[in-house]
């Protein structure tokens, strides 16, 4: 009789735990420390197991960023739920939204990574203008209005300082400006 026990397999609970280790090592060494062996072992598995999921670097980037993208698309899913008020609604909750916290830590720092990575690799260029092109058609908001762009890009923009590091304001300061673009978005 064979008493061997054989642990379960969860693949999405393996993939769950790769793409955490990938953006702690991400957050920790940067793009330049990220290698297979060292997400594996963060995350507890064999490289094999990882290369399973996720065969490249490339893949683990695009993986990582599927999932936050996802995770922006709940929370503007659940905004625009949530917010009574047509005019405008779209862009108040991609504001809210890419304001909220992510489930990842230092979700700031891992941006970071995430934005330089992003001004040369292609992929994850196409990948992201796929994603708002998708969800701005989802919602019917493909053509913002000047001023719906111009509140997009300035929260953009701080969103992109905030992310880099390069913040010029106080978090009241902060506050205040979010505070006043999603007031404007119901003048669009």
């Amino acid at each position: 009789m064979n008493t061997n026990y054989r642990k379960k397999k969860q693949p999405l609970v393996i993939r769950a735990n790769l793409l955490e280790a990938t953006a702690e090592v991400l957050v920790e060494r940067g793009l330049a420390g990220l290698t297979l062996d060292l997400v594996a072992k963060r995350a507890g598995v064999s490289k094999g197991g990882l290369i399973h999921h996720f065969p490249t670097k490339q893949a683990l980037l695009e993986g990582l960023n599927q999932e936050i993208l996802a995770e922006y698309e709940k929370f503007i899913d659940d905004n625009m739920a949530a917010d009574p008020e047509p005019r405008g609604r779209f862009i108040r909750s991609y504001i809210r939204s890419f304001f909220s916290a992510l489930k990842y830590k230092n979700a700031a720092k891992l941006f970071n990574v995430f934005v330089f990575e992003m001004s040369h690799n292609e992929s994850l260029q196409k990948k992201c203008g796929h994603w708002y092109e998708r969800i701005a058609a989802k919602y019917g908001e493909r053509n913002l209005s000047l001023k719906g762009q111009m509140i997009q890009f300035a929260a953009d923009g701080l969103w992109v300082e905030e992310c880099t590091g390069m913040v010029s304001v106080t978090p009241e300061q902060r506050r205040d400006l979010i505070d006043y673009l999603i007031q404007q978005t119901y003048e669009l």
